[in-house]
């Protein structure tokens, strides 16, 4: 499940980030493109947290999930909901809001990279543990 996850979430975020940086190259008065491209970025954005609470789940010992979740939780309400309002409207007040969508893109795209990364390394762990299942227990 935490392959599955990794996938899922890099795949959401390639998804989301071409569509913030459309949203964002659209001239004013082009609703019509603006409000699709935002509303598949917010819809891959918000379904991309479920997968990365579930990813950050998998990845601790059971012991330790109340507490993963309560982490991740508190992270992405500190950066996601309480500094990115202002720090968006800070970037899109000086630069505009291309900018502040550009900047907006460059995140989702880092994060899609992240992701992407944590999956290879969940496939290279399930290659070790597949090739480790033939041979004898060192003890």
């Amino acid at each position: 499940r935490r392959l599955a996850s990794a996938q899922l979430s890099t795949a959401l975020a390639t998804v989301a980030w071409p569509m913030a940086l459309v949203a964002g190259m659209t001239p004013r008065g082009a609703v019509i493109l603006y409000m699709p491209m935002l509303a598949c970025c917010v819809f891959c954005s918000f379904a991309n947290m479920a997968v990365l609470n579930l990813f950050a789940l998998e990845t601790v010992p059971a012991r330790l999930r109340g507490v993963a979740l309560g982490v991740a939780y508190f992270t992405e309400n500190l950066l996601g909901e309480t500094t990115s309002a202002w720090l968006y409207g800070a970037v899109a007040d000086a630069g505009g809001r291309r900018l502040g969508f550009q900047l907006l893109a460059s995140g989702i795209l880092l994060a899609a990279i992240t992701m992407g990364f944590a999956a290879a390394r969940c496939r290279h762990e399930q290659r070790e543990l597949a090739a480790d299942v033939g041979q004898p227990l060192a003890v």
